[in-house]
């Protein structure tokens, strides 16, 4: 815990896929088609209409947008380090299933995986998986779920636990103080935190096995 704190760069999730864009640019070609018949029907009115073509186009481009981060299709974006690299600085409450609250420096001491996470997110259930494999390879890394969802209430991650096969600590970050700590601005965000109890790695979107175990190997 006395070593000096270091900026951990955060590796942002790959491009959310093709087809995305093109749906888009098909959108706004058709917002170019409707403007120029509407032109050819009648000319003059044509130059009274840019700016209500671009308002248009923000508005479409900004619902698309907020649509596809909802269905956790797409990432937000957010900060580019973590200032803090000791668990010291970077604890926070998490509530148990069972109502009880926690630290997460209570688990200082053993190799931390930590999985922020929400019931709604597709690529968590991915996450999920790859840390199952985790678990069997590697008993003794502590993996800790947290879900960063307020809705996200007991009785739902009770289900969602039993229905994933989470046979680790699963939570709930009540304050939202661990979102913030670990900018959880898109989900998962995975930390890895040595027994040192120093942050050594953190990424925001689903990290798979080979690269789960290369981090515990190299501490």
């Amino acid at each position: 815990m006395s070593r000096r704190p270091r900026r951990i760069q955060v590796k942002e999730i790959p491009d959310a896929g093709e087809g995305k864009n093109e749906g888009i640019e098909d959108i706004l070609a058709s917002i170019d088609s409707l403007q120029k018949k509407r032109h050819e029907s009648n000319p003059k009115s044509y130059s009274a209409f840019p700016l209500a073509k671009i308002f248009g186009m923000i508005v479409i481009i900004t619902v698309i947008g907020f649509a596809a981060i909802v269905l956790g299709n797409i990432p937000l974006l957010g900060p580019t380090s973590i200032d803090n690299s000791n668990l010291s600085d970077l604890d926070f409450k998490i509530q148990l299933l069972d109502e009880s609250e926690v630290w997460l420096s209570d688990y200082e001491g053993n190799p931390i995986i930590l999985d922020l996470f929400a019931t709604w997110c597709t690529p968590c259930k991915t996450q999920i998986a790859e840390l199952q494999s985790i678990k069997a390879s590697f008993p003794s890394v502590r993996i800790i779920s947290v879900s960063v969802d307020l809705n996200d209430n007991i009785p739902s991650l009770i289900a969602y636990k039993d229905t994933n096969g989470m046979n680790w600590v699963v939570g709930r970050d009540i304050t939202q103080r661990g979102g913030q700590l670990f900018s959880a601005t898109s989900i998962p965000t995975v930390a890895f935190i040595n027994s040192d109890g120093e942050l050594t790695q953190y990424y925001q979107g689903v990290v798979y096995y080979e690269t789960l175990a290369q981090w515990i190997s190299d501490g």
